[in-house]
């Protein structure tokens, strides 16, 4: 059992939902979902009664709630302590951000890193994936989010984001459960350039090296925001595969998501290049980013 897991768990009972818990905390309904089903493996009880009403502790549950509240509390008092003896200079930190963590998991982060150290000033750069590396590498930034596997750079694994297929209401695929890739061969496909395009492209080569003889969706459009690949789907007038943390604030009336088959997830770390253990400043932000994760 992990600190991931309390969080995750505690998240759920407040909410009673999978997707809210996960809005919370920055993560997927999907890994929210996964990171429970593990911990009643882990323990060896059902914790939640699933049902079209929504999700309720069993009477395992509601007896192991009042220990992982003792622990959440007594952990977080340990973290606080620790960071109010922390003294840091006035400075500022640059961070290269792609726009799906900008947009989801990150304002909460630094809201609260600011409480703490209101004398650090935060300077964000948001960027593509290949523009953010640069600028790590041309020392533009001191920290910056990136996609794994790294061997390049010390980091410290933040969080998995589901890649997700977005369709049309009415579009052929939107019947099923979840989308093949083998399934989007031939259909005109929206790609972004705001960010995870290599990515995106590693996932469709995988897939035809997988399962060979299948066509790679045509290329149709290329266009920077996540807000106009779903304006244009919704206006049938191709298919996407965007990160599920890009589209969790966006209007998705109109769009069907489903997931990958079977489904695949962007790691996302923050890195430096060097190990930060001489930087107080980069190490504190970079161990709050962490925790945020863990919790």
């Amino acid at each position: 059992m992990t600190l991931n897991q309390i969080e995750i768990f505690l998240k759920t009972v407040a909410y009673k939902n999978f997707t809210k818990a996960g809005e919370d905390i920055g993560m997927t309904q999907s890994a929210v979902s996964h990171a429970i089903v593990n911990l009643e493996k882990d323990l060896g009880v059902k914790l939640f009664e699933r049902s079209k009403k929504g999700i309720e502790l069993t009477a395992s549950g509601s007896e192991i709630n009042e220990h992982m509240q003792a622990i959440y509390k007594h952990v977080h008092a340990i973290y606080e302590s620790v960071e109010t003896k922390v003294k840091l200079p006035k400075c500022t930190i640059r961070i290269g951000v792609f726009s799906s963590i900008s947009s989801s998991i990150l304002p909460k982060i630094i809201r609260t890193y600011n409480e703490i150290y209101p004398q650090v000033k935060i300077a964000l750069f948001e960027g593509t994936d290949q523009e953010i590396i640069e600028w790590l590498d041309e020392g533009v930034v001191d920290i910056a989010f990136i996609t794994l596997p790294n061997e390049k750079y010390y980091s410290k694994y933040v969080i998995q984001d589901e890649m997700k297929v977005i369709l049309s209401e009415g579009h052929p695929l939107s019947r099923y459960k979840s989308v093949d890739l083998k399934q989007l061969g031939g259909e005109p496909f929206i790609m972004s350039n705001g960010g995870c395009e290599p990515f995106v492209l590693e996932i469709l080569e995988n897939g035809i090296q997988g399962d060979g003889g299948w066509a790679l969706p045509e290329i149709s459009y290329r266009v920077n925001h996540v807000s106009t690949i779903i304006q244009m789907v919704r206006e049938a007038l191709g298919v996407s595969i965007v990160p599920e943390l890009s589209i969790r604030n966006e209007q998705m009336e109109g769009v069907i998501v489903k997931s990958l088959r079977p489904p695949v997830y962007r790691r996302i770390a923050i890195a430096s290049r060097k190990v930060p253990d001489e930087n107080p400043v980069i190490k504190t932000f970079i161990d709050k980013v962490s925790r945020a994760a863990q919790f």
